[in-house]
């Protein structure tokens, strides 16, 4: 399978995944995970998959990620991860995705964002925060940047989202 460039596993009650379940892959360039039961991803999970560009694990019962789950996704530009029962994010979880454009963490119980979350993400486009614990996204989870965020859609639904200091 070393040449197969989507691989759809989506809605089937998965409720784990072997450890090395994805090495020789590389070059998958979409991966559906999403609706399933997953619970927890194994270290390094996602580290031969190098061109790697949707990544949709929205809709399984992740209550944390792995520190450095993402680090090997140099060219991911979707990451969908909303409805995962998310409480936390590990601190500089998104730094080694620069491609990223397309961010969900919608429907979650986040209560707050580690500080610099965003900065290394300087091609977001739309960062989805709706159905989550915070008022507000803070402007230091955008690090030290200084750009003008109105170029980035925050995708929420009930219009409350602001950024704040």
């Amino acid at each position: 399978l070393k040449n197969l460039g989507i691989l759809d596993l989506g809605s089937n009650r998965l409720v784990s995944l072997p450890e090395g379940v994805f090495d020789d892959l590389k070059n998958l360039g979409i991966l559906d995970l999403g609706s399933n039961r997953l619970v927890s991803l194994p270290e390094g999970v996602f580290d031969d998959l190098k061109n790697l560009g949707i990544l949709d694990l929205g809709s399984n019962r992740l209550v944390s990620l792995p520190e450095g789950v993402f680090d090997d996704l140099k060219n991911l530009e979707w990451l969908v991860l909303y409805n995962t029962s998310l409480s936390s994010l590990p601190p500089g979880v998104f730094d080694n995705t620069p491609k990223l454009k397309y961010l969900y963490l919608d429907s979650n119980s986040l209560s707050s964002l580690p500080p610099g979350i965003f900065e290394n993400l300087l091609d977001l486009h739309t960062l989805g925060t709706s159905g989550n614990r915070f008022d507000c996204i803070p402007l230091n989870a955008f690090g030290s940047r200084t750009d003008d965020f109105s170029n980035i859609l925050i995708n929420r639904t009930d219009n409350k989202i602001t950024l704040c200091s």
